[in-house]
């Protein structure tokens, strides 16, 4: 196996356990869920395979959600995030930068450009997951603010991953 192959099973394994040991079971009041997983759907290659990265994106869905007893609310969220990031990355970069298969990362993209990207595949996913875990619009203020601030919290979150954990490809 590549290192790349390697890299990713380990960010999987990590953010899947960081998300079902830690962060499913911190109380941050009804309004606040961070959702680190999406960091993984985030920073896939660059050029991978949409059958693969929707593949990927439902085997994370899912594990969350046998892990944390959900419906399958997390498998359609992360799924349906793995599909609008083919449209989102094909949207904001080039073909030359899609088929290198960099790993989108805040180093790699420079911090504007990758921010921006992380924001709307973390907005996407809230708000397919909160108004899919609502089912009613009745309580749309309530969804609405769910969105924004699991979304800045989760973004938060994600950024400092980055900072942490991810190496400088120079």
């Amino acid at each position: 196996m590549n290192k790349l192959v390697l890299n990713n099973i380990a960010r999987f394994i990590l953010l899947l356990l960081l998300q079902v040991l830690v962060l499913s079971s911190l109380n941050l009041g009804s309004y606040v869920n961070i959702y680190i997983y999406v960091a993984f759907i985030i920073m896939l290659p660059s050029n991978i395979n949409n059958l693969l990265l929707l593949l990927l994106s439902f085997l994370m869905g899912i594990s969350v959600d046998i892990f944390v007893g959900e419906l399958g609310f997390h498998a359609f969220a992360a799924t349906f995030t793995g599909f609008a990031r083919i449209f989102l990355m094909r949207s904001m970069m080039s073909n030359a930068e899609l088929n290198t298969g960099f790993t989108p990362s805040i180093k790699k993209l420079q911090p504007r450009p990758f921010l921006l990207y992380a924001y709307f595949m973390i907005l996407i996913h809230n708000v397919v997951f909160f108004f899919m875990e609502a089912y009613t619009m009745h309580e749309f203020w309530q969804t609405i603010l769910r969105i924004i601030l699991s979304s800045l919290s989760t973004f938060l979150l994600i950024v400092a991953y980055q900072y942490i954990f991810v190496k400088d490809e120079k």
